[in-house]
């Protein structure tokens, strides 16, 4: 504890003395390490230099003058200078010369999953699913706290305000994001989504390392609903990416993806009734005039044939009344001499010539064998009518 004779001294005295005292290092040996952590701001490179004990903030300005620019997970050895920033007390590594010499442990373990999987088939596009065009209801796996799902939502609801968004909150790294991720994805799956964007914002190499997990690789390839996989910046390609059925370079671009303009499509379904009125109009225009065609050369084929016909009728017409007059002809003379006939042996003429027409009871007799002697008969001539009392009947000459 300080006496209250000591002279104490603030803050920014004591970060001017640490930063005189590390200005004041004139040399230091190149140092070994493992990159994570890329951020790339104007002409400056920021990360994290590291080894599997401790870390420390690397910068390198003006980076893309350099002959060589590291990637997360690239072992390097690093030549520069100490620097300390008294504003805030931080203390970094200021490359002068960045030197690849491999890969870091978890770059390396890493790079051997991605070759097991794609020889395994996970990565293979005949097994990606495809996304729909108009997805209607769409789940967020993404953190409810970052700003990603703001994003998300903020770029959809600028074109669209039909689809629906259902939100899955998820640890998004940590030691338990895996697990939890793993479920809320399997959760997803049972619900009938059109689709599943699985989402987190930009990170760190080893911020990013859930997504880069095998179990979740394996799930990702066996999901029934089609999945975008939208994790950190385009620079960023966790494991999750390729699996997924499609690969998006931020959240905001799988946003982008999906979110159709209503406006839009209004518009095309207007334009392609339009269209599809228009070609049938045409085809019924064109059908119209070959129908027209096709009548004007039926009709005059028909007028043809039908004067043809009239003519060929009107023979046959001709000989059929000829034949018909014929027969008439003959038939009528038949009938005349039938007639004639009829006249000549009618009753009336018979009794002209003296012949009488006998009834007895009203019965005509033809034969004398059905008379007696005291029948009544009646006989009939055309003066009048007769009647008589049988008294004697002779057949043959002989009387009976």
């Amino acid at each position: 504890m300080l006496e209250k004779t000591d002279k104490c001294i603030s803050v920014s005295d004591l970060n001017t003395i640490i930063s005189a005292t590390v200005d004041a290092i004139e040399y230091l040996p190149p140092v070994l390490g493992e990159i994570s952590g890329i951020a790339m701001h104007g002409a400056h490179l920021y990360c994290t230099l590291k080894d599997s004990d401790s870390l420390i903030s690397l910068i390198m300005y003006n980076y893309r003058a350099s002959k060589f620019i590291p990637s997360n997970g690239d072992k390097v050895i690093v030549r520069g200078r100490l620097s300390y920033y008294a504003k805030n007390g931080k203390l970094s590594f200021i490359a002068t010369s960045i030197t690849k010499v491999g890969m870091g442990n978890l770059r390396i373990e890493l790079e051997a999953l991605k070759t097991k999987l794609r020889e395994a088939g996970y990565f293979d596009e005949s097994h990606k699913k495809k996304i729909p065009t108009y997805p209607t209801n769409v789940c967020v796996v993404t953190s409810e706290t970052g700003a990603v799902i703001n994003d998300i939502e903020r770029t959809i609801r600028h074109v669209n305000q039909m689809i629906k968004l259902t939100l899955i909150n998820t640890n998004v790294q940590g030691t338990s994001a895996v697990s939890s991720i793993c479920r809320a994805l399997a959760h997803a799956d049972t619900q009938n989504y059109d689709v599943i964007i699985l989402a987190r914002g930009g990170g760190s190499f080893e911020e990013l390392m859930p997504f880069n997990d095998e179990k979740l690789a394996i799930l990702i390839y066996n999901l029934k609903t089609p999945i975008i996989s939208a994790i950190g910046h385009a620079e960023d390609c966790p494991i999750s990416d390729f699996v997924a059925d499609l690969r998006a370079n931020t959240p905001t671009a799988a946003a982008e993806t999906i979110a159709f303009s209503v406006q839009d499509l209004y518009s095309n379904i207007i334009s392609n009734v339009n269209g599809i009125f228009s070609s049938i109009q045409s085809k019924l225009n064109k059908s119209v005039s070959e129908i027209k065609y096709a009548s004007n050369n039926i009709y005059y084929t028909l007028s043809a044939k039908l004067k043809s016909l009239k003519s060929t009728i009107s023979d046959d017409l001709k000989d059929t009344y000829n034949s018909i007059l014929t027969q008439l002809t003959e038939k009528l003379n038949n009938i005349n001499t039938i007639s004639r006939l009829l006249k000549e042996n009618s009753p009336t003429n018979l009794f002209k010539q003296g012949y009488f027409k006998v009834t007895h009871n009203n019965k005509t007799i033809s034969t004398i064998t059905n008379l007696k002697i005291g029948n009544t008969i009646s006989l009939y001539s055309s003066e009048g009518i007769i009647n008589a009392e049988i008294t004697q009947i002779i057949q043959n000459n002989k009387e009976i």
